[in-house]
């Protein structure tokens, strides 16, 4: 069987896309057509690329852990001592509290 066509989309973009149609709906709430309308890209691009719903859904998860672990170790690296980045890290995490859509950018 041939490899068939290249993809033709940003596979991340798609990622992010769809990150935000999880959060918003829920994952049992988010259909396939609302992912292909967001990820703008079509049935067989999507089974190509990510396999099926919940394998999209797994790929999202491990993509937002592996984002923010990112950023923990930036923020770490950035500050002068444990102390300077405990204080930077909890207020980070209450203006995310009260800012919900933090974050998502990088999933």
């Amino acid at each position: 069987m041939g490899l068939g066509r290249p993809i033709e989309f940003d596979p991340q973009q798609a990622l992010d896309a769809a990150m935000h149609v999880f959060w918003q709906r829920g994952y049992e709430a988010t259909s396939l057509e609302n992912l292909l309308a967001a990820m703008d890209i079509g049935k067989s691009s999507f089974y190509q690329a990510y396999g099926s719903k919940p394998e999209l859904f797994q790929k999202c998860l491990e993509n937002y852990r592996d984002a923010s672990v990112d950023r923990l170790r930036a923020l770490l690296d950035q500050s002068a001592s444990g102390k300077a980045f405990w204080r930077r890290f909890s207020r980070a995490s209450l203006w995310a509290q009260k800012t919900p859509w933090v974050g998502l950018d990088v999933c």
